[in-house]
């Protein structure tokens, strides 16, 4: 089984697609995508921590040819439930954002930044014991700080603690 981190990256990937596509053409895309993922290739997923250029010039100097690693059944089947349960439940994860940033709606948030925190909010609201507040705000600012601006992680951690600070006020209330 393929770890959470991976899952979230490749469900993240899947919402991202949504923004463009619909109908047949998302299920054909997503279909394709997730026959294509290959674990082994550096460049399908991007290093945890930041490479200089002389490192980068090192590893394709000493790349090995490797054998494509692709997902499971199992796995692909999670990640695939993963990502149409998201993706059927956006208008009501929307509306939980929509609600709780004042200025910033969902229509004028850059998409990629909308994909990272609609998947957080899922998370969120799903109040999986196995995925605490923090391990889902902090997981979607790493995918912020890998594929979006300069500015991702901070809007992203921005929009996502004011789920925090109601949970927390909950709590607080015993509800």
């Amino acid at each position: 089984m393929i770890s959470r981190t991976l899952l979230r990256d490749l469900v993240m990937k899947i919402v991202f697609q949504f923004n463009f596509l619909r109908g047949a053409e998302l299920d054909r895309e997503i279909g394709t995508f997730l026959e294509n993922v290959d674990l082994a290739d550096p460049d399908c997923f991007p290093p945890e921590e930041e490479v200089t250029p002389e490192e980068e010039e090192e590893a394709e100097a000493e790349e090995a040819v490797f054998e494509p690693v692709r997902l499971t059944e199992e796995d692909r089947e999670a990640v695939l439930s993963r990502a149409k349960d998201v993706i059927q439940k956006i208008p009501e994860i929307d509306r939980a954002i929509n609600e709780k940033t004042e200025s910033w709606t969902t229509k004028r948030m850059s998409r990629l930044d909308l994909s990272i925190i609609r998947l957080a909010v899922y998370e969120i609201q799903a109040k999986d014991p196995d995925v605490p507040l923090k391990v889902a705000i902090n997981e979607a600012v790493e995918l912020a700080k890998t594929y979006g601006s300069e500015d991702s992680p901070k809007f992203v951690n921005g929009v996502l603690r004011r789920f925090a600070d109601q949970e927390n006020e909950q709590d607080l209330l015993g509800q």
